[in-house]
């Protein structure tokens, strides 16, 4: 039952990308500490070096969603999300959802610093290839390549998606300055999404800084 919540509260967040909400819902349900025990379900023990305290923003005061932070490319008949994982950008989300993102990052990232993005292959067809090397992220006028890989669902080294099944994995490039604009690029399909969404992070940040001055948390929730 506490899954099938999970699940719901996060797929109904992503709006247009229910499912990949969903595979979202699944690696933060399992990632989730039990009581007294550590997190389940990554191959990775030790917090990723780009989740630290110092972040600029207090926690539990965002008001954003996933789907306004994340990152959609489209080829044919494949869908590509990425999400930064950077503590910086999770805490402008409502707070259950920083929760979920920063426990799959904690729990399944992949050692030795860089940044982290979460990033998931959907489609709706049976069957169709996907390549988990030709995503980069450009900044600053260079192409990146991601160092490491820790994936989260199950057949992520076959490279072949089920229908409606998403492959997901977390995705350590090195070192993206997220205050700054950057592209990133899959085959043929190029985004620059992130132009559009950096006023929207800096106008948050400002609006967290207010709420927790004012000593009040935000009236928002996860939906």
């Amino acid at each position: 039952m506490k899954l099938r919540r999970c699940l719901r509260a996060l797929g109904e967040e992503i709006g247009p990308v229910v499912v990949l909400g969903v595979a979202l819902g699944i690696a933060g349900c399992a990632a989730v500490p039990e009581a007294g025990g550590a997190p389940r379900g990554g191959a990775f023990d030790r917090p990723p070096a780009n989740l630290r305290d110092s972040v600029g923003v207090p926690a539990g005061y965002g008001s954003l969603r996933v789907d306004e932070i994340s990152i959609n490319l489209v080829e044919g008949p494949l869908t590509i999300q990425v999400t930064p994982l950077d503590e910086g950008i999770l805490r402008l989300l409502v707070p259950e959802s920083h929760d979920r993102l920063a426990a799959i990052a904690t729990a399944s990232g992949p050692d030795g610093g860089g940044s982290l993005f979460l990033v998931s292959f959907y489609t709706e067809t049976q069957g169709l290839r996907f390549s988990q090397t030709e995503l980069t992220v450009t900044a600053q006028g260079r192409t990146l390549r991601a160092a490491r890989v820790a994936s989260i669902t199950q057949g992520w080294g076959t490279g072949l998606l089920r229908q409606r099944e998403p492959a997901t994995a977390i995705y350590a490039f090195p070192e993206v300055d997220l205050d700054q604009e950057f592209e990133v690029e899959y085959r043929t399909v190029r985004s620059s999404a992130w132009a559009g969404i950096l006023p929207r992070v800096r106008a948050e940040r400002g609006r967290v800084r207010g709420r927790a001055g004012g000593g009040g948390r935000p009236d928002v929730g996860a939906s």
